[in-house]
């Protein structure tokens, strides 16, 4: 394979990524939590705030202590097999 076919098809598959992803917002999956009412206009759902920033700093502390675990180099990974389990 030459170093041109090779760029090309690189160029070519960020093109065509590029492509997907830009029509990605279009098709509404990326607005799913929005709905239309009556009038034709979009209403987004309430969310309190404070729940919000309650969440955020749970999944802080979350991701603070994973990694402090990371940085240790102290993580093992235990498989326990079942056999009840199908």
């Amino acid at each position: 394979m030459s170093h041109r076919f090779g760029w090309a098809v690189l160029v070519g598959a960020g093109v065509l990524l590029g492509c997907l992803l830009s029509s990605y917002s279009i098709t509404g999956a990326a607005s799913a939590d929005l709905s239309l009412d009556n009038s034709g206009e979009q209403q987004t759902e309430a969310v309190d705030p404070r729940e919000t920033v309650g969440q955020l700093r749970e999944l802080n502390a979350q991701m603070k202590e994973l990694r402090t675990l990371l940085c240790s180099g102290k993580v093992r990974v235990v498989v326990v097999i079942n056999p009840d389990h199908e």
